[in-house]
């Protein structure tokens, strides 16, 4: 069956399906910030020392980075829908556990399988657009763009409404909320989600998923999965080691650190979330993989410029090129994906395993380079976006990392 013409080409039925595969992030990731705030509180409660802590709060990204390759694997053998609802349960049981722990055995033991839930979910939400977007013959790039602004506002709302309830509602109740709402959107992905053909089943393997990606080289694929992953992977990290940087910079030179730091940052989200949808627009051939190198450049020179965040208009130029350099690199990694990789489950499972590398070591790497250099972190983190640039465009014109010939990927 031709993806194209399984379903009608309604924009509105469109629109309302994307939205709908999209709310199913919003559970997880509240959850995941809202949980946050409320660390030194809960070390207490648990008698969580500094290791304990330590291993709750990494052990989410390890178990998310190690479950997403099974989860990308089960949801081309099993079906987007059936993954990512399995992860969504897995990752609201986690919660739950978090939530009424009595100690902190029980606890880690909660975050770690939040975690996994989460990585479970992952490759699904991810190959859910890149084959509704073809379904419905739709650019798969703007899926991504609002599949990217989804999760940085549902991120940006886990904070929020701390700030609102915290006074009258501890971290077990919010999370049991959290993992309510995240079971809740389990329910939506039921509906929401691509599932297998009827006629498809393990002991038949020429019956394929009505929307499957069609398959690519296996060694390809892989090759091309980890490109992306690590060029997403440079960002990440420049991105998570920007955040501990700001705060940690204004401390030292403005009176308010505090306020300068939260609104230095939420206007940068709000960029990103502006800006993601207007670039997802913009013609494909720009957003062909050399262009990482140019998103990465611009990276380095928004970095070189947040040396000055303490002086409110270089915060604002400044944050304002980062966040453009990581809306467009984002969209050219997630757009390699799908082209290079044909979208599978496989690819992005390999593509977020390497991905969220870079968030779980970039605030190591943020807060080390600031106590080793205090401002100058920031050119230095410059020169590595940099750095990674001139790699990216190394390994484009020396090898065959990709899966059309060299001419049309720099072309």
């Amino acid at each position: 069956m031709s993806l194209l013409s399984s379903e009608p080409a309604s924009s509105s039925a469109y629109t309302v399906r994307m939205a709908t595969v999209l709310s199913t992030v919003v559970g997880v990731n509240i959850g995941y910030m809202a949980v946050l705030p409320f660390l030194p509180r809960l070390a207490a409660d648990l008698s969580l020392d500094r290791t304990g802590l330590l291993i709750f709060v990494a052990g989410f990204g390890i178990a998310k980075v190690l479950a997403q390759p099974v989860g990308g694997w089960a949801a081309d053998r099993w079906g987007q829908r059936v993954i990512g609802v399995t992860g969504l349960v897995v990752a609201a049981a986690g919660m739950v556990l978090v939530a009424v722990a009595n100690d902190g055995g029980v606890a880690l033991a909660g975050r770690l399988l939040w975690g996994a839930g989460d990585g479970l979910v992952s490759p699904a939400i991810y190959g859910a657009v890149g084959t509704i977007s073809a379904r419905y013959g739709k650019d798969s790039s703007r899926g991504y763009a609002r599949l990217g602004v989804a999760a940085v506002l549902s991120f940006g709302a886990g904070p929020l409404i701390i700030g609102l309830v915290h006074a009258y509602a501890g971290y077990p109740v919010i999370l049991s909320a959290a993992a309510g709402l995240t079971l809740l959107t389990a329910l939506v992905a039921w509906w929401a989600l691509p599932g297998r053909a009827r006629g498809a089943s393990a002991g038949d393997p020429a019956a394929a998923d009505e929307l499957a990606p069609e398959p690519v080289r296996s060694s390809r694929m892989l090759r091309a999965a980890v490109f992306f992953g690590a060029v997403d992977l440079c960002c990440n990290l420049v991105w998570a080691a920007m955040e501990p940087l700001v705060p940690l910079y204004l401390d030292r030179a403005v009176a308010d650190a505090v306020g300068r730091s939260a609104w230095v940052l939420a206007f940068g989200m709000a960029v990103f979330a502006a800006l993601s949808p207007l670039i997802a627009r913009l013609p494909g051939r720009l957003r062909r993989p050399p262009a990482a190198a140019a998103g990465l450049l611009l990276l380095a020179a928004a970095c070189v410029a947040l040396g000055g965040v303490d002086r409110t208009v270089v915060a604002l130029v400044g944050m304002a090129a980062f966040m453009a350099a990581q809306a467009f690199v984002y969209l050219v990694a997630r757009d390699g994906i799908q082209r290079h990789c044909g979208g599978t489950g496989r690819a992005w499972g390999v593509f977020g395993m390497l991905s969220d590398v870079g968030f779980m070591v970039g605030p190591g790497i943020g807060v080390l380079l600031f106590q080793m250099s205090g401002s100058a972190a920031f050119p230095l983190l410059g020169v590595s976006s940099a750095v990674s640039a001139v790699l990216i465009l190394v390994l484009l014109r020396s090898t065959r990392i990709l899966t059309v010939g060299k001419e049309e990927i720099l072309r």
